[in-house]
């Protein structure tokens, strides 16, 4: 099975939480590829490894993108959307070796990966903490719930 993981604010936000799952995948023998948004130009490539590794990931494959006015504009799917253009290098990563699963925070992303590889299932973290406003439970006591 090959897993994709993003990084902005989803390893960001549980990097305790990806580095367990990275090594338990890779010790049960599946693929890991971090693909990103981020740009791979100015050493972005070795800070980025070297903030993975910090937080105690592993993986098989690093993919960064290319800067916005490098992007081949003849490359892009004629119903891609134009204001999503910075996007299409993660999209075209995940294409060329689609994965069994992808865990990524960003819902442009997720509705583009939907679009272009419909089988692809995503996993979005929230990132952000969920809670119930007082009293939206109604009466759960009923049901064995309690405060």
């Amino acid at each position: 099975m090959t897993i994709q993981i993003d990084i902005d604010d989803t390893i960001t936000w549980a990097p305790a939480f990806f580095a367990w799952l990275s090594r338990a995948l890779k010790r049960d023998g599946h693929r890991v590829r971090i693909v990103t948004a981020r740009g791979r130009h100015l050493g972005e490539p070795e800070a980025t490894a070297a903030e993975l590794r910090k937080f105690g990931l592993v993986w098989d494959d690093l993919v960064l993108s290319e800067p916005v006015p490098e992007i081949d504009l003849a490359d892009l799917p004629e119903d891609f959307p134009e204001g999503l253009i910075h996007l299409w290098p993660k999209c075209r990563a995940t294409m060329a070796e689609p994965p069994d699963l992808v865990f990524d925070d960003s819902l442009e992303v997720n509705a583009l990966l939907a679009r272009y590889l419909p089988r692809v299932k995503i996993l979005r973290p929230m990132n952000t903490w969920v809670s119930a406003p007082e009293g939206s439970f109604g009466n759960m006591a009923g049901r064995g719930w309690s405060k």
